[in-house]
């Protein structure tokens, strides 16, 4: 008995050979059925230009059979030298002086044709342009074969430019079309916008009415309540008009800062950690934490028997930490004795700055900004002028105001007051206020100089 496996692979091998004959059928009808198509599609071709040139020699044959009729005689038409040239002479006339028009058949045109003969019969030809007895019957006997040979080299060329010419203007006709159909489109659509708009609008202006309606209505409100905070602030303002008199009669009796320096009356800033005069260093209790910065300068002090204040010298901030920082001990510098106003020179090696001695300078609160006020615009002094020092105080974090109020720390006085009386009111105004006043070489001695 047979296997199930040796019996059915003949059969697959058949079956894989049939296919691969059959796609090499079907490769071959498929190439036919292409070439038969465009074969079909020739003889369509051929069949159009067939009929078309059928048209022209049927036209071509009713032409022959006129002129044969003409010429050897019709039983319905009287044949003679009037009709034929009436019939023919006349049309063919005015034929060929059109074809001499240079509008017609320009004179490069005809210089082109390549056969001499037919050239020589247009340079011929080119002598009767613009004659008013021009007349076929009189080129009769001049070889008018000729002279129609010549015409066929320019005619053909003639009429394919004339088609040419309405084939263009076809095109641009179509194309003119289908841009007003365009502007047709755009316009329809511009249109629709329009009314679009113009519904926005009407929304627009209705809402704009309840708009107004509201806004007058909030007008009168606001009017009102106007009128109501005004009789209040009247009622306040004399209340506080009173309270001013009395806080001026307070403050005249409190203040008596106007006379003190700087030095008699401003609080310690921080005082000295730990100082070695012979490496030039000192250590303070302030730092970054509260708000120092690097550059600042301070007085360092001390109070002595009876409670008077001794300076013993100028440090500068060099190096920032948290809570501390390091300055620098500036040597020989010479300051103003907060009591007796001479002149003395810092620090004393007898009494060097150490541990404990406390520390001020005017622009610089650790609590809050400084605030200085200038009055007077001269400065004595030949190091700084008024921008230059408002600009160091700045850089030391302190802040300038052009005017004292209720804010202001310290007031410089630029100069002598006596003269000017303005000035002199300002500083009484700011006397007023508290402040603590400083002369021009007293700011200097802590920026510096």
């Amino acid at each position: 008995m047979a296997k199930p496996g040796a019996s059915t692979t003949p059969l697959l091998v058949g079956l894989i050979f049939s296919f691969v004959i059959a796609i090499g059928l079907i490769v071959p009808c498929y190439k036919q059925n292409e070439e038969l198509a465009q074969a079909q599609r020739a003889v369509t071709d051929a069949n159009s230009r067939l009929q078309r040139e059928t048209e022209v020699a049927r036209g071509y044959a009713r032409e022959i059979r006129e002129i044969r009729a003409l010429v050897q005689g019709d039983p319905d038409r009287v044949v003679n030298r009037e009709a034929y040239q009436e019939a023919i002479l006349a049309p063919a006339d005015e034929k060929l002086k059109q074809l001499l028009d240079p509008a017609w058949v320009p004179t490069e045109t005809w210089q082109r044709i390549q056969d001499q003969q037919a050239k020589a019969v247009w340079e011929n030809l080119s002598r009767y342009q613009g004659k008013e007895n021009f007349s076929l019957v009189f080129l009769f006997d001049k070889k008018l074969y000729d002279m129609l040979r010549a015409a066929v080299h320019v005619l053909p060329r003639t009429r394919q430019e004339r088609y040419a010419a309405r084939e263009e203007y076809q095109s641009v006709r179509a194309s003119s079309l289908r841009d007003v159909a365009a502007r047709r489109r755009e316009i329809e659509e511009l249109q629709g916008e329009k009314r679009t708009l113009a519904s926005q609008i009407q929304d627009l202006a209705a809402r704009f009415d309840n708009e107004r309606r509201d806004f007058h209505q909030e007008k009168d409100r606001l009017l009102k309540e106007r009128s109501r905070l005004e009789q209040d602030f009247r009622v306040t303002e004399g209340k506080l008009q009173a309270a001013n008199v009395e806080l001026a009669s307070r403050i005249g009796d409190l203040n008596r800062k106007r006379d003190k320096s700087f030095a008699e009356n401003s609080p310690p800033d921080g005082e000295v950690v730990f100082a070695d005069a012979g490496l030039g260093y000192a250590w303070i209790d302030l730092g970054r934490a509260h708000g120092l910065r690097r550059g600042t300068q301070f007085q360092v002090y001390r109070f002595v028997k009876g409670g008077l204040q001794k300076i013993k010298g100028l440090i500068h901030v060099q190096r920032l930490e948290e809570d501390m920082a390091q300055c620098s001990i500036l040597p020989r510098q010479e300051v103003r004795h907060p009591v007796t106003g001479e002149r003395v020179l810092v620090p004393d090696p007898e009494d060097p700055i150490i541990k404990g001695d406390l520390i001020r300078t005017p622009y610089f609160d650790k609590n809050e900004q400084v605030t200085f006020v200038f009055l007077g615009t001269k400065l004595t002094n030949r190091y700084y002028d008024l921008p230059e020092v408002q600009r160091k105080l700045r850089e030391m974090g302190a802040k300038v105001d052009p005017d004292v109020s209720i804010g202001t720390d310290f007031v410089v006085l630029l100069g002598s007051t006596a003269d000017d009386a303005e000035l002199e009111a300002r500083v009484k105004r700011a006397g007023q206020f508290g402040v603590i006043f400083m002369r021009e070489e007293e700011l200097l001695e802590y920026l510096g100089r």
